[in-house]
Formats: C-alpha cells, structure tokens, sequence
C-alpha cells in the first residue's frame, strides 16, 4: 500500500471489479489526500456499482474505442469511461454574500414605515 501513497496510479480494472477497486484506492486516497490520485479506464458496463461512490471521483470523458484509432482495436464494441481522484486542494469557502442595502437606505425605509 506504501507504494500507491503520493503519487498518481492509473487503474484498468475489470467491470466487475470496478467497485472494489475504487473503493480500495479511494481508502488509500484518504491516508494522504493531498499527494495521492488515481486515474480509472473502466469499461461502461454495470456502472451503478461504482456510480456515487464519492464526489471526488470525477467523470473526465467518456470513449467509443471504435471510433478511435488504437493500436489494437477491441473486439467487442464497448465504451469506456476514464474517472480521476485528484489530490485534495484545501480552500476555504466563500463567505456568503448577504450583502443588504446601504444603511441609509435602511433608515428611510424604517423611517416611512413608521
């Protein structure tokens, strides 16, 4: 496990395994989340599996190999999908914009309402 901390690993995984490797490197990802990302090729089949498992798992593109030109072209023709786990980036949030209106506007409709 040592040797998938701070850096990036590139995954092609099986549908049926997707999930579980997902969810193995995602377990990983949070030892050390600012250093650590992983790329996954994953065959679209069964994509409920691993759909949802986190919201830092980022959908990039999804690729018909056929219409691409390959070294070897695949046999079956099945699109594939490339999700990212980027590092974590620490910022802070935006403060809420609750700006009102101007004081003085304030006093004069407090002054009308009276």
């Amino acid at each position: 496990m040592e040797n998938l901390l701070d850096c990036l690993t590139v995954w092609c995984p099986p549908p049926e395994m997707a999930q579980q490797v997902i969810i193995f490197e995602l377990n990983t990802w949070m030892e050390q989340p600012l250093t650590t990302s992983a790329v996954f090729i994953i065959p679209q089949i069964l994509p409920h599996q691993w759909q949802g498992l986190s919201h830092h798992l980022q959908k990039i593109i999804t690729f018909e190999p056929c219409t691409q030109i390959l070294e070897w072209q695949p046999t079956l023709p099945i699109p594939f999908v490339v999700l990212y786990l980027g590092p974590q980036i620490h910022t802070l949030p935006e403060p809420p914009r609750m700006d009102g209106p101007p004081l003085s506007l304030m006093a004069q409709w407090h002054w009308e309402q009276t």
